[in-house]
């Protein structure tokens, strides 16, 4: 039973899927003011003035959320454990690393005398280890997985607010918090307008995979804040938002029939006619700028609008999103040289799941979630084709990528050239040194690179502001 548990935590856990997050019912704060964690709805908050104590589930698990004064995340995880269980004397039967969307953890699993399963998760920010808890028996542990990983997801740390580029002028704009969305999906966003008189040129940032909040946040690293500072620095307008699987995790959760449209294009299309109304905002000089997913969609946004003035992508990729998991579990596993039983197993259960996707007709009847998303979606996602969509559009494009990038790779980057590569009205550059955040680096990348803080790049902030302002 422990072996089974142990591989659904840890496949879980490395492989991201765009609906693990978690409703809450509000946000312990640490009391050192060093994060916040979210709430499980549902969950009795039993906190302390030590930790953060979350209980609830069927069958009933724990989770903890603390952090402790120590730079090295073993030392840190030993501690915190030690504080919640001042008898907690196991030796940790497995040692992995967890990317996550919010850093990489080091993720150590226990097997508890009493039967009981831990995987306690540190991350050291600003030289303390953060860490997360779960602890329950075999089937409450394996039932609290998702929830679990929603907290984890949903751990924000203190002080990356306060981090600005050096290409930032934070006198050049102001920001004004905003609720926009269609009726009953309303979202809160985030309107940074250059200071000066208007109509101003604006993007709609629109997000990768997952349950990203407005900045994109992942770790210390904040790439659509970055952009829209450094935009807005050089007169041009950005609208930013919480995704709408951020804000709506259990509506979504629930919807058998969920697509690409629910989950971004309905949001950024809203986003659009939103500040078409808004005063200081050229109507007519509207743009939207996916990242990833966003840039994957970013054809069909435009296909739906064709108003939008035009469309700048970002690591959009253009091959079918189960495949790009699995390169990129492939990939994390073997960039050590070095593939484990645990990463093995992970790699072999994501390539039963590609197979069942691969093999979904419009009569399939499924059942459940395929990489966590229902059968709707990986459908509407094989019928997308976005080069063919963005070879039906007029309106101009630009189209960046990272040549680091491991997640979106040069062979996405390439398929957008072969498409478009021929047109004046589409510029397409990419960046040796930029991983899949834009954020410049050195050597082989590895998931830890995002645990690094860093700011989007000046020269993609640059490029984007002139071909913008230009148009």
């Amino acid at each position: 039973m422990l072996r089974v548990i142990v591989l659904v935590l840890v496949m879980a856990l490395a492989a991201m899927t765009p609906l693990q997050a978690v409703a809450q019912d509000g946000a312990y704060q640490d009391p050192e003011g060093r994060f916040t964690a979210p709430i499980p709805e549902g969950w009795r908050d039993e906190s302390t003035d030590a930790y953060g104590h979350f209980a609830g589930g069927e069958p009933e698990a724990d989770i903890y959320v603390l952090a402790v004064e120590a730079d090295d995340v073993q030392a840190g995880i030993g501690a915190a454990l030690s504080l919640i269980d001042p008898d907690f004397a196991v030796e940790p039967v497995q040692t992995v690393d967890a990317p996550l969307p919010n850093g990489t953890w080091t993720q150590n699993l226990y097997a508890v005398a009493s039967g009981e399963i831990v995987a306690a998760l540190g991350q050291v920010q600003g030289g303390v280890t953060c860490v997360a808890v779960l602890r329950g028996a075999p089937a409450a542990a394996q039932a609290a997985n998702s929830t679990f990983l929603g907290v984890l997801t949903g751990i924000a740390f203190a002080g990356v607010e306060a981090v600005s580029p050096p290409y930032v002028d934070m006198d050049a704009f102001e920001e004004r918090e905003i609720t926009f969305g269609l009726e009953g999906w309303e979202l809160p966003g985030t309107l940074t307008l250059p200071v000066g008189a208007g109509p101003f040129p604006a993007v709609v940032l629109v997000h990768g995979s997952g349950p990203n909040d407005r900045d994109e946040t992942l770790g210390p690293n904040q790439p659509f804040r970055n952009l829209a500072w450094g935009l807005a620095s050089n007169g041009v307008a950005v609208l930013r938002y919480d995704k709408r699987t951020r804000v709506y995790t259990e509506e979504l959760a629930e919807m058998g029939d969920l697509t690409l449209d629910d989950e971004t294009v309905d949001d950024a299309l809203a986003a659009v006619e939103f500040l078409r109304g808004v005063e200081d905002i050229d109507p007519a000089r509207i743009f939207v700028l996916g990242h990833s997913l966003g840039g994957h969609a970013a054809p069909r946004i435009g296909a739906r609008d064709p108003d939008i003035a035009g469309l700048i992508i970002l690591a959009g990729f253009t091959r079918p999103f189960e495949d790009i998991i699995l390169e990129q579990s492939n990939y994390t596993a073997e960039v050590d040289g070095e593939v484990s039983a645990v990463e093995a197993a992970r790699i072999e259960a994501i390539e039963a799941e590609v197979a069942r996707i691969k093999a979904l007709t419009p009569e399939s009847d499924a059942g459940g979630l395929l990489l966590g998303a229902p059968a709707a979606y990986w459908l509407d996602l094989a019928a997308h084709d976005p080069v063919a969509t963005a070879q039906t559009l007029t309106m101009p494009m630009l189209i960046l990528q990272g040549e680091r990038d491991y997640q979106v790779t040069m062979a996405d980057f390439q398929n957008w050239q072969d498409g478009l590569g021929d047109r004046d009205n589409v510029t397409l550059a990419s960046y040796p040194a930029l991983n899949h955040l834009f954020i410049a680096g050195e050597g082989v990348i590895t998931p830890e690179e995002y645990a690094v803080p860093g700011f989007v790049a000046e020269e993609v902030v640059t490029e984007i502001a002139a071909w913008v302002l230009a148009q």
